[in-house]
């Protein structure tokens, strides 16, 4: 995953609508937004500590993967509809 890039895909971990009722997200929809989570703090770790080496780092890169992760975070947190029953 590249820097900026929108994770396609995570539509689907919004609420989800049938004609009658609202589903759940299913434990793989938590797994591949937790994966997103880990690919982005990788990437904030080699962006910031391979600077130290000799290079400079962008502090506005660098917030903005801090802001984007604690916006997953958040929406992890806040999801009350996680259905372990769903395939």
């Amino acid at each position: 995953m590249l820097y900026g890039q929108p994770y396609r895909g995570f539509e689907s971990l919004t609420l989800r609508h049938t004609r009658e009722k609202v589903m759940g997200h299913s434990v793989d929809d938590v797994y591949r937004l937790v994966s997103v989570m880990y690919d982005k703090a990788i990437e904030l770790h080699r962006m910031r500590y391979s600077s130290e080496v000799g290079g400079k780092y962008s502090e506005q890169e660098v917030q903005f993967l801090i802001d984007d992760l604690r916006s997953l975070a958040r929406q992890l947190a806040n999801d009350r509809n996680i259905d372990h029953k769903l395939p």
